[in-house]
């Protein structure tokens, strides 16, 4: 599976594009308020999301979506690229995407019967891929910064390969693709102090059967 947005028009993401392009959505924050758009960017037409200053989280702040896949998959590979301006102050951090799998906890809610795996900015852009999982250290109440049998790459060099319990049983798999992209963390000391832009372009994805 690849999305592009090479052959957009350049102007609003709109909610039918974002419905064509993305299957099986559901909680779609940001699209229909406006905070993505088509641009231009190095000759190339790439999907912008605005991250609002003052604002955390995707309600007020960014954007969020899951793109469900109508199956589980044991094992799942996402590639997409990432750019943003040289002037982009990273605060305290904020997310990027990620895979899901059964109840998909995040937000501070921890269950057994689910994972998320998303990328995560900290402080001075330093990345970390940010996991809710089965084993997850009870001490902490959000996500853990880990790999996974997560295998990160970035900038074609593999930086991590780690293995960690995601589930105790075949109940749930690799099921969604969470398009998460906003700052924070959980209070006002994590959002930006200007609107800040972050630009996307092909996703690609291969998925391996449960």
């Amino acid at each position: 599976m690849h999305i592009s947005f090479h052959h957009l028009p350049i102007g609003p993401y709109s909610e039918e594009i974002w419905r064509k392009q993305w299957l099986g959505v559901t909680k779609p924050r940001g699209v229909a308020e406006g905070r993505l758009s088509i641009v231009e960017l190095g000759q190339e037409h790439v999907l912008c999301v605005t991250c609002l200053n003052g604002q955390t989280g995707p309600d007020a702040g960014g954007t969020s979506w899951s793109a469900r896949f109508g199956k589980s998959y044991d094992e799942a590979t996402v590639e997409y690229q990432v750019r943003i301006d040289a002037n982009f102050d990273y605060k305290r951090g904020g997310k990027l995407p990620g895979f899901c799998g059964g109840s998909s906890p995040m937000g501070g809610r921890n269950t057994a019967d689910g994972f998320s795996a998303r990328v995560m900015w900290r402080e001075l852009g330093m990345m970390t891929q940010y996991v809710y999982f089965d084993d997850k250290d009870v001490s902490k109440r959000y996500g853990q910064d880990y790999d996974g049998k997560i295998i990160s790459w970035f900038d074609g060099e593999e930086v991590c390969n780690l293995t960690l319990q995601f589930r105790k049983d075949n109940s749930f798999g690799i099921d969604s693709f969470k398009f998460a992209v906003f700052f924070g963390g959980n209070d006002p000391t994590w959002a930006p102090e200007k609107d800040e832009k972050i630009y996307f372009k092909d996703f690609k994805f291969t998925f391996g059967d449960m």
